[in-house]
């Protein structure tokens, strides 16, 4: 009995004991916990006391707002270079209401119209910029396509109301009207025309390539621009028979071509893909900063390889019978700036 009693005993003081350190354990326990909601607690405090000094000491600055300083006025103009694109007009082509369902309409009247509102913009933007920058040179680009021609036989023809020779007879008087009229509105010193045949004006079923402008009204026509101005210290024209011309503007160099030999076959990318392809494929014998083209009738500026000129004679029976986007009358301009070497701005010119 005595084992027994002795048993019953020990057994009472080991319950009394882990009671002891249940106790102790749960009060550390809960000592700990308030140790660590303090420590959070004084964390809030340091960062209360760092966002109220914050706020005490921009109470204490002057709230007024940042005035911004005027642009310093530099002692002369930045110099640039105006460059218009002129290409694809197609001057006395006919094109009807209904074949365009009411988008679009063209004639020999209204070509006179569209070209005579071209060189009003052109020279109304030549002075817009000379308010800000020096322009003494305008490149003026004749790109090609200002007829209709007999290029696709019985459809060209009967798209105009003048045979080819009458036809360039009546673009020559628009195209002296108009670089007149820039003369006279425009205080340029120079102004030097590049000129490039389109395809419209060849009188060879395919393209030649030897001899090309030999074979091209227009190529004649511009022959003749030249002779007519050959006396003006103004003046200048580029009727080489290179079939891509490069421009150099102050260490610029633009590159321009019509873009007939381009191959577009309407991909979902668009005509940038071919004509980014193309401008890759000349670098390496023109190595040139900027790729011009027209024939497309597309309106265009892509950052890093040019512009693709639109058309005065607009969305016509091809482009809606082809089911092409819907372009308005549209020419590129741009500056060239001299400092940068890079194209400054671009402009278009809706018409």
């Amino acid at each position: 009995m005595s084992d027994a009693k002795e048993k019953l005993e020990e057994i009472s003081r080991t319950r009394e004991t882990m009671e002891m350190v249940r106790k102790l354990a749960r009060e550390k326990a809960k000592t700990n916990e308030v140790k660590v909601l303090l420590k959070e607690s004084e964390a809030q405090v340091v960062q209360l006391e760092e966002a109220l000094a914050i706020y005490e000491r921009l109470q204490e600055k002057d709230t007024q707002p940042i005035v911004i300083k005027p642009k310093k006025k530099r002692g002369a103009k930045a110099p640039h270079t105006f460059i218009a694109l002129a290409s694809d007009w197609h001057c006395c082509e006919k094109v009807t209401s209904s074949e365009t369902g009411g988008r679009n309409e063209h004639n020999i009247e209204i070509g006179a119209e569209r070209s005579e509102r071209y060189w009003q913009a052109l020279a109304a933007l030549v002075k817009e910029q000379q308010a800000r920058f020096s322009i003494d040179n305008i490149v003026l680009w004749l790109g090609g396509d200002f007829m209709v021609g007999e290029i696709h036989g019985v459809e060209s023809a009967r798209s105009s109301d003048l045979p080819p020779l009458d036809e360039i007879a009546h673009i020559k008087k628009i195209l002296i009207s108009g670089i007149d009229y820039l003369l006279n509105e425009v205080d340029v010193p120079s102004l030097h025309i590049v000129c490039s045949p389109g395809n419209h004006g060849r009188t060879t079923d395919r393209t030649r390539f030897r001899l090309s402008w030999a074979y091209s009204y227009e190529a004649y026509m511009y022959k003749e621009l030249a002779a007519h101005y050959k006396s003006s210290r103004r003046v200048d024209f580029d009727v080489s028979d290179e079939h891509y011309k490069v421009v150099d503007v102050a260490g610029f160099r633009v590159l321009l071509h019509h873009g007939d030999n381009i191959r577009f076959a309407g991909g979902v990318g668009g005509l940038i893909v071919p004509f980014r392809r193309k401008s890759l494929q000349l670098s390496s014998t023109f190595n040139h900063d900027l790729y011009c083209i027209g024939h497309f009738h597309t309106y265009g500026a892509y950052s890093g390889t040019g512009f693709t000129n639109g058309s005065l004679v607009g969305w016509g029976s091809y482009a809606a019978g082809m089911g092409l986007p819907f372009e308005p009358p549209s020419q590129v301009t741009a500056l060239i700036d001299h400092e940068r070497r890079a194209v400054g701005r671009v402009m278009p010119i809706w018409v």
